[in-house]
């Protein structure tokens, strides 16, 4: 099961796991309940979807940004955007601010995507929230989002 969940084209490098075998159970069930979310959205004749965690955060103006953005750039089948790191509250920023790691947005439904564990992205995301079958992404700045 562990490999059927697993990007063939993974490379761990001990962040999940040093094999296939020794993937801590978290990251499938994290990455199991995203893909049911996903398929969800597919039999409900969603366009796009969203798979955010519970301690994400964003300002409504600037998610129907990025949101108009996707709709009117229909080339791109996902994006994602600079992530920011809060302390006990949204009010209280950690700073310097991270400028490597990046947290996925917004995926255009589409057959032959689904969610596998450590596929290669074009910037880090959390190995749990990668799209297999994702050709065009774009990374937001963030002026933006």
């Amino acid at each position: 099961e562990k490999r059927a969940l697993t990007s063939t084209h993974a490379s761990l490098n001990g962040s999940v796991g040093e094999t296939i075998a020794n993937i801590a159970d978290q990251f499938l069930n994290e990455l199991t309940k995203r893909e049911i979310g996903r398929q969800k959205c597919v039999d409900n004749g969603c366009t796009y979807f969203m798979s955010a965690d519970s301690d994400e955060f964003y300002r409504v103006e600037e998610l129907m940004k990025v949101k108009e953005f996707m709709v009117a750039n229909p080339i791109y089948d996902g994006c994602a955007c600079l992530m920011r790191f809060f302390y006990k509250s949204p009010t209280c920023e950690l700073l310097p601010v991270d400028n490597r790691n990046h947290v996925p947005l917004i995926y255009k439904v589409q057959p032959g995507t689904k969610f596998m564990l450590a596929h290669p992205y074009p910037c880090v995301v959390d190995p749990t929230r990668t799209l297999s079958g994702v050709k065009r992404f774009k990374v937001f700045d963030r002026s933006y989002v």
